[in-house]
């Protein structure tokens, strides 16, 4: 069995739980101004932004309108005068003057119609067998022999030979044992050497004297006469 104090105890309880209750409704009731404000900030947002907005469109057309500035363009350069040219003046030809013709111009050029067969049979390698003041038989007993040779490209080479393959070599190796000169066939009856002529070569005289030389070819055997005396040659490997 309860207590009368106990039930006395719990209906003052309940009595003070029931009136906290009441206040706290009536303090949510009495919010402030300010409250319901930032409840509807999306509103006051919307507002602003809609005000900014009418401020921007009033800017806008009240903006001014005046004509830009025009681009000045840069000043025309002055034309350059072109350089003054004067005429070449040709000369007057002389309706006096004569001419004169060249005496030969009427002469008809003849080719020379064996200088092909007498090249061809000159271009070989010739033994010399004597010339001006030159005799072969000492060098033969050396094994040695002078020659002259014609070459196609219009080079001659007056040198010294040996049939001894060691000599051969040897002499080969000599810068001296030879000389090279530049030839032409101006008929088919002569050879004319061009350039520096050795004065002599081996003891034979060549020189100047020697530079004009009658051509004589028979077969394997070939004479050479100039002023200073005529050259006898042999082929050096018959035909």
């Amino acid at each position: 069995m309860i207590a009368p104090a106990t039930k006395s105890a719990r209906r003052s309880a309940g009595r003070k739980s029931s009136k906290l209750s009441k206040n706290k409704k009536k303090k949510k009731k009495a919010a402030s101004p300010l409250d319901a404000l930032m409840k509807n900030w999306v509103a006051v947002l919307g507002g602003v932004l809609g005000l900014v907005a009418l401020v921007l469109l009033v800017v806008f057309l009240t903006r001014d309108k005046s004509t830009p500035a025009t681009v000045q363009k840069p000043a025309a350069e002055p034309e350059k005068t072109p350089p003054v040219v004067n005429p070449v003046v040709q000369p007057k030809p002389n309706p006096n003057k004569v001419e004169q013709k060249d005496p030969t111009s009427h002469i008809p050029v003849v080719e020379d119609p064996n200088l092909g067969k007498v090249r061809a049979a000159l271009t070989d390698k010739w033994k010399i067998l004597s010339g001006p003041g030159f005799e072969g038989t000492a060098l033969t007993r050396q094994k040695r022999y002078l020659y002259l040779k014609f070459d196609t490209n219009d080079i001659a080479e007056l040198g010294l030979d040996s049939t001894d393959l060691d000599d051969r070599l040897a002499l080969q190796k000599d810068p001296g044992a030879r000389r090279q000169v530049s030839f032409v066939l101006p008929t088919s009856a002569e050879v004319e050497f061009k350039g520096a002529l050795p004065a002599a070569f081996q003891g034979m005289r060549f020189g100047n004297d020697m530079r004009v030389l009658a051509i004589d070819v028979d077969g394997n055997n070939l004479t050479l006469t100039g002023k200073a005396g005529t050259i006898k040659l042999v082929r050096n490997v018959p035909r």
